[in-house]
């Protein structure tokens, strides 16, 4: 993978510069105590919408009742 090239780049060495570039990151996402309940009612909200075929907004008022809910 380090070898690659890519022409559009001029055959920039392409893999070794992403390589480089990705071991150089230091910073973690940041999840508060709360990141996977809330993660949890916006993901349902897009499952009632997109798998149940829920109404888009009736989903998301369902969606800031149960975050409401949470007492956040």
């Amino acid at each position: 993978m380090t070898s690659d090239v890519n022409e559009f780049f001029n055959d920039a060495p392409v893999g070794e510069i992403y390589s480089e570039r990705a071991t150089a990151i230091d910073v973690q996402p940041f999840m508060g105590p709360n990141f996977f309940v809330i993660n949890t009612v916006v993901s349902d909200a897009i499952t009632r919408w997109d798998v149940d075929g829920m109404d888009p907004a009736e989903s998301w008022e369902q969606a800031l009742t149960a975050y409401d809910e949470l007492g956040l």
